[in-house]
């Protein structure tokens, strides 16, 4: 079994204690010991914070809680602007492409 989110932040934490680790992070202790024992599915601004100051990857973290760095999403966002066919491709959506507010919709 893939180890959880709790199990490999408490194992890239090391040796810095929970408090030292929680404060860096600008969360509580008491919240760091919830997640690290899988009982709290951290938002993923905590996690990306969580990764920077154990120097985790917040990409994979945030993977394991089924969703995606704020950085990821911005990346993410452009290339759907930039190529929308490129976008409903790795999305997996119809050709239809919804435009603006008016809800109108374009076949390509």
């Amino acid at each position: 079994m893939p180890p959880t989110i709790g199990q490999i932040i408490r194992t890239t934490r090391g040796t810095t204690t929970l408090r030292a680790a929680a404060a860096k992070a600008d969360i509580s202790p008491a919240l760091l010991s919830l997640i690290e024992r899988d009982l709290h599915v951290p938002p993923k601004e905590v996690l990306v914070r969580l990764a920077g100051v154990l120097e985790g990857d917040a990409d994979q973290w945030c993977g394991l809680i089924g969703t995606i760095t704020p950085d990821t999403e911005a990346a993410l966002a452009r290339k759907a602007v930039e190529n929308p066919d490129f976008f409903r491709t790795m999305v997996g959506q119809s050709g239809v492409l919804t435009h603006g507010r008016s809800g109108r919709s374009s076949k390509k």
